[in-house]
């Protein structure tokens, strides 16, 4: 069979072979990308529907996939290609499902690693922030003095704050949209930033906690430090609190605290 091929379409930079007949072949070149040839005596059934399937092809193989292992590029580029086999069938319908197959599978692959690059940049920023505050736990009646008890508090509230941001980002991967596409750098100073963004949702929150702007039941309690950590971490989970409490200070209410207080 390759024999066969071979003779009839010499001189090719073969990977993967799709299909090759006496008419039309196409295959996987080794960079990857679709080829195909047809004879000068080949003609199309119905030119119209298959330039349709072959610019929707063209399309397709725009979407970036060299951050992906050779196997799965592979595969993608081989449904496409097997759509360009459909269509010089002239099975034109075949040809139009099997390019939807291929998108849904480079979708749930740009998905599955846009989700490792996310996760992978806030796991570890927090590790960061988690591995700074255990050595200040540590060496606390070293530290303490030097800083202060309420700065010393303050900087557990925000590694609580950092936690909280991650616990947020992975309760909701589920359910958020993410594309490879924008690249791993992006993806990466996104993730760092939404941690960062909690730690210091944290020190706002934890300020206010110990102004008695919220929550003034803790100082009456003189539970204030417990209260900068918990809140804090509830501030990292949820950066809308900022606003709210901006808002507050300043004595405006406007419609966007309703509907983060609910009220």
């Amino acid at each position: 069979m390759q024999q066969e091929y071979e003779e009839n379409w010499p001189n090719l930079s073969i990977k993967y072979l799709i299909l090759a007949s006496e008419k039309y072949i196409v295959f996987i070149d080794h960079e990857n990308d679709i080829d195909w040839a047809t004879k000068a005596d080949y003609d199309h059934v119905d030119i119209d529907k298959h330039n349709a399937i072959m610019n929707k092809a063209a399309l397709l193989e725009c979407i970036p996939c060299n951050h992906f292992e050779d196997k799965i590029i592979v595969n993608f580029k081989r449904m496409i290609g097997e759509a360009y086999c459909r269509s010089f069938k002239h099975d034109y319908s075949n040809a139009e499902a099997m390019l939807g197959y291929a998108q849904t599978f480079i979708e749930a692959r740009n998905a599955e690693q846009s989700r490792s690059w996310y996760l992978s940049a806030t796991g570890v920023t927090t590790l960061a922030f988690v591995c700074s505050g255990m050595l200040v736990w540590i060496f606390r009646k070293n530290v303490i003095p030097i800083v202060g008890k309420f700065a010393f508090v303050l900087f557990i509230a925000t590694v609580a704050g950092s936690l909280g941001a991650f616990l947020s980002v992975v309760m909701r991967m589920g359910t958020s949209r993410m594309d490879s596409a924008a690249g791993k750098k992006l993806h990466y100073l996104e993730g760092s930033l939404k941690v960062i963004s909690g730690a210091v949702s944290a020190i706002l929150l934890g300020l206010a906690v110990n102004a008695e702007i919220i929550v003034p039941a803790f100082s009456k309690l003189k539970k204030t430090y417990l209260a900068m950590i918990l809140v804090g971490f509830i501030a990292g989970g949820s950066e809308r609190w900022a606003p709210s409490i901006i808002n507050k200070v300043s004595g405006t209410k406007d419609d966007e605290d309703k509907q983060i207080t609910g009220k």
